[in-house]
């Protein structure tokens, strides 16, 4: 499969951008059971659409650049935000002479929020194939506490992390967050999902993409 350049990344950026956000809640269902309880296998009430029978928004079964945001910037919307953060630390360097790690604590303020839009980004990724399959493995929604570490689940780990103050972080992103998108499905799309994901990293500055040199 042949894959190349077809729009500059800002051209893609800015399509993206014209893609309102759709509320996390719009892609789940609740799992409470008639006596108020929630179902053993869902212990956060919640879980996601069948995309087999539930309708689901236009393309996000299909592959290409995502951003999970952080839904408002305004100040009540902060301040809910800022109530439940903590600062978290980035393995940086291996420190040269001892046999240590240089750590940097990442602290994210109400300045730094109002260094944002409409809304705040929290994580940009891709996807060669469907948007929703990995939005289900970033949220890990069915879980009320986030137990798991793996690779595909990144953006419910850093969340667990940002918002330490949190002990329920699933409603928190039912609450909170939502996903917008821009479909670049398939391996011939590979270059612009590519170069679009970094573009949207270095103008978007989402705070749980913050990585540092290595």
């Amino acid at each position: 499969m042949k894959s190349r350049l077809t729009k500059s990344a800002g051209d893609h950026f800015e399509e993206l951008l014209n893609n309102p956000p759709i509320a996390i809640k719009e892609l789940l269902k609740s799992s409470i059971r008639k006596d108020g309880q929630p179902a053993k296998k869902y212990p956060s009430g919640w879980r996601m659409k069948d995309i087999k029978i539930d309708l689901l928004p236009n393309g996000i079964l299909n592959g290409g650049v995502y951003v999970f945001w952080w839904l408002g910037n305004t100040e009540e919307s902060r301040e809910v935000f800022l109530k439940n953060i903590c600062s978290f630390n980035i393995k940086g360097k291996k420190i040269k002479g001892i046999n240590k790690i240089n750590e940097i604590i990442v602290k994210v303020d109400n300045s730094w929020l109002q260094l944002y839009g409409k809304h705040i980004p929290l994580y940009v990724r891709k996807t060669e194939e469907s948007i929703y399959e990995r939005t289900r493995k970033h949220l890990k929604i069915n879980q009320k506490e986030y137990t798991g570490n793996t690779t595909t689940d990144q953006l419910r780990k850093g969340i667990n992390e940002l918002f330490c103050n949190c002990k329920d972080t699933s409603s928190l992103i039912v609450d909170n967050i939502g996903i917008s998108y821009i479909n670049l499905h398939g391996a011939e799309e590979a270059i612009n999902r590519f170069y679009l994901e970094n573009y949207a990293i270095g103008k978007l500055m989402p705070i749980i993409n913050v990585d540092v040199e290595r």
